[in-house]
């Protein structure tokens, strides 16, 4: 097998860098104690691709590579968080390694949404019919091997802290989530804003067992609702969105007075996604709604965020819209226009908003 090609700079600028190569490789020229935070998305070692266009970036075994978080560890600063998204079936592998490379796990976050595959899952009476046992197939039919996976677990760490929590930020800018950022607003929340002196309150609950009122919403919480690609904005939902679903069974009639839910960037999900419809357009990108949320969560604005698997850019999108920046390092040559799309309209929405 030949080598890979040395990791190189792709494009470069004050608010972010986007190198080209292998992670590990990378982050040997990174500095100690370098970045604030890391916002990845790592393989999720599923042979995800084998039944999609049978490339290998998908059993690497890179996410599962304790050398690897160690060095992220090491260029990480003390109290910076790192969070990770796995797969269902491998997230408990992932977090052990982070957990061996010497990161604290603190929680886990669960994105629940409703356009997961049952990727890998074999028919059985189909596959006994090509065998040739045309008998016991129809004792089988409607028999499967997996479930449809409806939620992705993420790892939330952080490299341990230097000292106590305020030595820590005084010293580092870092050891803690910005809640206040993320708060969920409810129904009463945007009422008390635009003047309704009329609007209820409601509580917050805190770990010392006090309540307390905040004008800035609901505690975030670490389950996150994404609405189903279909779903418009500001109108009704389809009947399989998790968001829609969750409302029709609660007694609350809206969901996101618990649960931050993110739509997708436009009417169809089509229309946020660089290169649709092109042989190289990316397999697994997140929304990126749900990755403003996580940026806003974890970095203030100035600080500077690392993703190790850039994928299509989508946190480069999101830092940049946040006034993050961002150190994006992505393996494959071919997510390099994704990312440029990207990284484009972010600046541009920024060049708008400052004019």
């Amino acid at each position: 097998m030949p080598n890979p090609a040395p990791a190189t700079i792709h494009r470069n600028d004050p608010a972010f860098t986007i190198w080209n190569g292998d992670s590990r490789d990378v982050l040997k020229q990174l500095d100690d104690n370098s970045v604030d935070h890391i916002l990845c998305d790592p393989p999720y070692e599923i042979d995800f691709t084998r039944q999609q266009r049978g490339v290998a970036w998908d059993r690497s075994g890179i996410a599962f590579d304790v050398d690897l978080w160690r060095e992220a560890f090491r260029v990480l600063k003390p109290g910076g968080n790192l969070i990770a998204a796995g797969a269902t079936r491998t997230y408990h592998r992932l977090a052990v390694a982070i957990e061996d490379a010497g990161f604290e796990i603190k929680d886990s976050i669960n994105w629940i949404y409703g356009q997961g595959m049952p990727l890998g899952s074999v028919d059985v009476a189909k596959a006994l019919r090509k065998a040739g046992h045309d008998e016991a197939a129809e004792q089988h039919e409607g028999h499967e091997t997996r479930l449809k996976p409806a939620h992705e677990p993420w790892v939330v760490a952080q490299k341990p802290l230097d000292g106590r929590v305020i030595e820590n930020v005084l010293e580092w800018g870092t050891g803690f989530m910005n809640i206040d950022a993320v708060r969920i607003p409810t129904d009463e929340d945007r009422s008390r804003r635009n003047g309704d002196s009329a609007a209820s309150t409601w509580k917050v609950e805190r770990s010392t067992e006090r309540t307390e009122s905040h004008d800035g919403g609901r505690w975030p919480t670490n389950i996150l609702l994404g609405h189903a690609p279909e779903c418009v904005e500001d109108g009704d939902c389809v009947s399989h969105c998790p968001v829609q679903q969750i409302r029709e069974t609660s007694r609350k009639s809206d969901t996101s007075r618990y649960f931050p839910a993110f739509h997708y960037a436009s009417k169809a999900r089509g229309a946020e996604r660089p290169m649709k419809g092109s042989k190289d357009e990316h397999s697994t990108m997140k929304p990126i709604a749900l990755m403003r949320w996580l940026v806003q969560l974890v970095a203030l604005p100035g600080q500077t965020v690392l993703d190790l698997f850039l994928g299509s850019g989508t946190t480069a999108e999101a830092c940049i819209d946040n006034g993050v920046n961002v150190i994006g390092i992505e393996l494959e040559a071919k997510n390099m226009p994704a990312i440029d799309e990207r990284i484009d309209r972010a600046l541009a929405r920024k060049a708008l908003a400052a004019a």
